[in-house]
């Protein structure tokens, strides 16, 4: 018994705790308002799975070519999560601050498609357009029909019609953006590609790693008992 809980305790200790896994990628496939744009798209997303049930998802808007690319109104963010029954938290927003942007608020929650990139079964819709801009929105998704077994399961792209997991409203402004200056224009963006993170590390890699170290361990108890 000693040797056996020797064991369970060394492979505890070199696993040490699990890592969440996390996928990034960019914003940068625009509806027709925005294909003027589209070499200068730079916003991301990030898919941040804590465990088998829950993730974060992050939307951010990046400065780019002088421009900045804000999210406003209906379908500010909009995600086909891959799950038959799910929940959402209240949203969390940024904003840039002293330029007369007024407060953020949700006016509504639900589902439904977004200006020709399909149907999503979260759609965030924002109050009042641009005066109401943020630079970036989280949101936490709780899977309550089933669990996510990598980053990459989280969104899917069955039932959206256009192969489409995550789409967002932005509105393009010179940088740096005021509120008074309004934008040039409006549009919705979606994602082309996804990038995954190098695990930090690989709970599989360092699970088979373990595995061959509580073999090591054991066969030197074995030669040695005490």
């Amino acid at each position: 018994m000693k040797k056996l809980l020797a064991a369970a305790a060394a492979l505890a200790l070199f696993m040490g705790p699990a890592k969440a896994d996390v996928i990034t990628g960019t914003l940068n496939l625009p509806d027709l308002a925005l294909v003027g744009f589209q070499s200068a798209l730079d916003d991301t997303f990030t898919i941040n799975r804590t465990d088998n049930t829950h993730a974060t998802i992050t939307i951010n808007a990046v400065s780019n070519a002088g421009l900045d690319f804000l999210f406003l109104g209906a379908g500010g963010l909009a995600l086909n999560v891959n799950a038959t029954g799910f929940s959402a938290s209240v949203p969390i927003f940024t904003q840039l601050s002293g330029v007369g942007f007024q407060a953020p608020s949700v006016q509504s929650v639900g589902s439904g498609q977004v200006n020709g990139f399909g149907q999503f079964d979260y759609v965030l819709n924002l109050f009042n357009g641009y005066d109401h801009a943020v630079s970036s929105i989280s949101v936490q998704l709780t899977d309550l029909s089933g669990t996510w077994a990598t980053a990459a399961d989280v969104l899917t792209t069955v039932g959206n019609g256009d192969g489409l997991e995550i789409a967002a409203h932005i509105g393009v402004c010179v940088a740096p953006c005021t509120q008074a200056e309004g934008a040039v224009v409006t549009g919705f963006v979606s994602a082309t590609l996804f990038q995954t993170e190098v695990p930090e590390p690989s709970t599989l890699a360092l699970f088979g790693v373990g595995l061959l170290f509580l073999g090591m361990f054991l066969r030197g108890i074995n030669r040695y008992p005490v």
